[in-house]
């Protein structure tokens, strides 16, 4: 029975969160109400099941202990915010998301098994988006701006930006990826050509999205998956790095020496600008320390910014430059850790899909976000992922016998 529930939980969660996103006012507080029924539905597994997920771990403890003193950093800086309100909300936010992908999501996870919770996932994930085809198959906005295509209007579908219908369409064709080809040898052949034809399709969405981080992230994924299956050895991964490392400068440098700065802000979609105006911002208030507070980009309008669309910059704006070296601090230990355990077909995609999540944060406010699902995606299966690893490592997989 309370495997049904939390099959049930889980499939709710994704398509909760999913239609979250459709253009309507109400529709945003959903996303809640799923996270709120896996809190409970955690509470539950750890109450009847016998598959407790703890770890004495050293080295997962200390992404815990960094992670607990951003969150102090956090609640500190919301002290000094001139709308301690809204600073506190983003406080038990990012607490509320840190309980969510490091012990909540994980030990779902641990409970049904990691191919059972992604095919849960990934089902979710596509009713949800067919749905939004289904309710406005012509949704479409002005291609206002230089795109990665040259289409005159943008999918939405339902969905209120069509770089949610890519960051969706990315999300379900990377969970179908990671399950066509981590459980190949358990999949019937009809299934898993239904998985190729539907990642077809998300593709194709996600082109007429014209999302741009979406689409050079998948490009940027996909290559970075190449180049680790292909080159297992780590020592021919760095000898070839930094081989390549050259030829990328010179590239770069050869393609962009015309661009202007007027150019790449506009190629940009006027991003250069915000993010200059939110540092001189910082600047001008002496509050890099602690930032300006915790605001949403619909909030920031006092400061004469419509957004910050980059995950780095908002983290100093919201909460000032040492939140932020906390954060990359704790992404520079999971990359570490990601890079040297490359040595399977699961470890290299954790490792892909963090390079990628960071990559999407230059663009979007997608880090340390809980109304961000390629958050909640990304860090949940990273932690679970380094859970088992370390628990494997020291001979103690029986708490994570559904690692796999």
């Amino acid at each position: 029975m309370l495997k049904k529930i939390t099959i049930a939980s889980v499939f709710v969660f994704y398509f909760l969160f999913v239609i979250s996103y459709f253009d309507s006012a109400f529709m945003s507080y959903l996303r809640y109400i799923g996270i709120g029924i896996l809190l409970i539905v955690c509470i539950f597994i750890n109450g009847y099941s016998k598959k407790e997920l703890t770890s004495n771990d050293k080295y997962y403890n200390i992404l815990l202990y960094v992670n607990y003193f951003l969150l102090v950093i956090i609640l500190i800086t919301a002290f000094f915010s001139e709308y301690q309100s809204s600073s506190l909300v983003k406080f038990f936010s990012t607490m509320l998301l840190v309980i969510m992908v490091m012990y909540v999501i994980p030990q779902i996870i641990n409970y049904l098994g990691l191919k059972k919770f992604y095919r849960i996932s990934i089902n979710s994930m596509i009713i949800s988006i067919l749905l939004s085809f289904l309710l406005n198959p012509n949704g479409r906005i002005l291609n206002y701006a230089s795109r990665a295509s040259d289409l005159e209007s943008r999918l939405t579908l339902s969905f209120y930006h069509p770089n949610l219908l890519g960051s969706m369409c990315l999300i379900t064709f990377l969970m179908i990826q990671f399950y066509i080809f981590n459980y190949k040898k358990d999949l019937k052949k009809p299934i898993i050509l239904i998985y190729i034809l539907i990642s077809m399709v998300l593709l194709i969405l996600l082109y007429l999205s014209d999302s741009r981080t979406s689409l050079y992230g998948i490009i940027i994924f996909e290559l970075l998956m190449l180049y680790n299956l292909i080159f297992k050895n780590k020592t021919s991964k760095i000898i070839l790095s930094l081989l390549l490392f050259p030829i990328f400068l010179i590239s770069v440098t050869y393609f962009t020496k015309d661009i202007s700065v007027e150019n790449l802000n506009f190629l940009l979609s006027n991003r250069l600008y915000l993010w200059t105006e939110a540092i001189e911002t910082l600047n001008y208030n002496d509050r890099f320390f602690i930032g300006m507070g915790s605001y949403l980009n619909s909030q920031i309008s006092q400061y004469d910014l419509t957004l910050i669309d980059n995950g780095y910059i908002y983290m100093v704006f919201q909460n000032g430059i040492i939140s932020l070296s906390i954060m990359l601090l704790l992404f520079s230990l999971i990359l570490v850790f990601l890079w040297k355990n490359t040595n399977d077909f699961n470890g290299i995609f954790n490792f892909c899909l963090f390079v990628l999540y960071l990559f999407v944060g230059i663009f979007e406010n997608s880090l340390f976000n809980l109304s961000n699902l390629m958050t909640i995606f990304v860090l949940s299966n990273v932690y679970h992922f380094i859970k088992c690893s370390r628990f494997e490592s020291k001979r103690k997989d029986e708490l994570y016998e559904n690692c796999a």
